[in-house]
């Protein structure tokens, strides 16, 4: 079953926040942030049980190759995307946000 997404209205300033970082080293760096980034949406919303709680209700998926991660919840058959975050940034900051919230 493939789920439905929303995205919380700051995951577009988080993705554009870490990926400036990485096109200031490197476009294709930036590129494979954004490509990273693509990939792990697509398997968090073609199956979001398989991903560990942080606190329930909220899970985390880790970015392959970089050190950051996306929160998201399930509610029914809609995958709310919170945010994306640095793994070493604080994670009371993750948490302090509404994933319902677009």
């Amino acid at each position: 079953m493939s789920f439905d997404k929303r995205f919380h209205r700051l995951f577009p300033s988080d993705l554009a926040t870490a990926t400036a970082y990485y096109d200031k080293i490197s476009v294709d760096l930036g590129d494979r942030l954004r490509n990273s980034v693509r990939d792990t949406i697509r398997m968090i919303v073609d199956r979001p049980e398989s991903f560990g709680f942080v606190r329930d209700p909220i899970r985390a998926a880790m970015i392959g190759g970089f050190p950051y991660l996306i929160l998201f919840i399930v509610e029914g058959a809609t995958v709310y995307l919170a945010g994306l975050y640095h793994v070493s940034s604080d994670p009371d900051r993750w948490l302090d946000r509404d994933p319902i919230e677009e």
